[in-house]
């Protein structure tokens, strides 16, 4: 399994980046224009898209077991007893 997906550097790829990696379902809507004048503006904007469509990601189920357990339950211990002691 290759590790390393090829990410455009772009703002809008550094915001996205851990939609198209994580464990989400992400919709890409993208805006394209008819005019002439936009034709290169347009064909930028689907070849972004087509590359993003064409990243394949495993979703990993988060699984809890007893030590995540454990520890939930002492951040709640730790919670409370940092209520009590501010009272």
């Amino acid at each position: 399994m290759n590790s390393y997906v090829p990410y455009r550097n772009s703002k809008l790829t550094r915001i996205l980046k851990n939609s198209l990696s994580g464990n989400c379902k992400t919709v890409m809507i993208v805006n394209i224009s008819p005019y002439v004048k936009s034709f290169e503006d347009t064909h930028n904007t689907l070849v972004y898209a087509n590359r993003c469509k064409n990243i394949k990601t495993h979703v990993i189920q988060n699984v809890y077991n007893e030590e995540t357990i454990d520890y939930s339950k002492e951040i709640t211990d730790l919670l409370e007893e940092n209520k009590l002691l501010k009272e």
